[in-house]
């Protein structure tokens, strides 16, 4: 062999050596340097897509909450308006005695579906001008039919305030609860009763 052509095989053995050496470097580079981080890479991405979903289904929640606290805003400046309203003499009640009251209450609750387990009214004290008449009922239905009921009891053009209330639901039932109210009519002297 000469020595042109040894060169040329020692040339190509190391081409092959220097090739063998770059792979395995490469190799060992993926495997202990690229691959672990590709991995916790991909558990960030993961976990920033499940925060993204998070924030969506939160800011999804806020809107709804805000939709609910700006409609029970209007319904207390509503409520609020309604009674002062009454006791300033701008209006007149439309129910002002318990029987009315009565009525009223078991016209709503049968309007929701509600069914009345028991009802019953005492007048309780009379000072000056002002009277207190206790209503009390208990009442059982659909939750939903409940709240509405509620929701409309705020808002009946009178001088009526809900004093306590108290919702249990049955486990067995999954959408059925029961309701039991202690509530207060005012009667005041000069306010009548507004007729249709």
């Amino acid at each position: 062999m000469s020595n042109g052509q040894l060169k040329k095989i020692a040339s190509a053995r190391e081409v092959i050596l220097a090739l063998i050496v770059v792979v395995f470097v490469f190799v060992v580079f993926f495997r202990m340097i690229y691959s672990p981080k590709a991995e916790q890479f991909e558990e960030v991405e993961k976990q920033m897509k499940d925060l993204k979903l998070q924030q969506t289904s939160l800011s999804q929640q806020i809107d709804v909450l805000k939709l609910k606290q700006l409609k029970q805003q209007e319904t207390n400046e509503k409520t609020d308006n309604i009674k002062v309203k009454i006791l300033n003499r701008e209006i007149s009640p439309k129910v002002a005695d318990s029987v009315a009251m009565i009525e009223k209450i078991v016209e709503l609750g049968k309007g929701e579906g509600l069914i009345f387990d028991a009802m019953s009214s005492k007048n309780i004290s009379s000072k000056g001008s002002v009277s207190k008449l206790n209503v009390s009922f208990k009442t059982h239905g659909p939750y939903k039919s409940l709240t509405n009921f509620l929701e409309k009891l705020d808002v009946i053009q009178a001088l009526f305030v809900i004093d306590s209330l108290v919702i249990n639901s049955d486990p067995t039932k999954n959408v059925e609860a029961s309701l039991d109210v202690k509530a207060t009519l005012f009667q005041v002297e000069g306010i009548n009763v507004k007729t249709k």
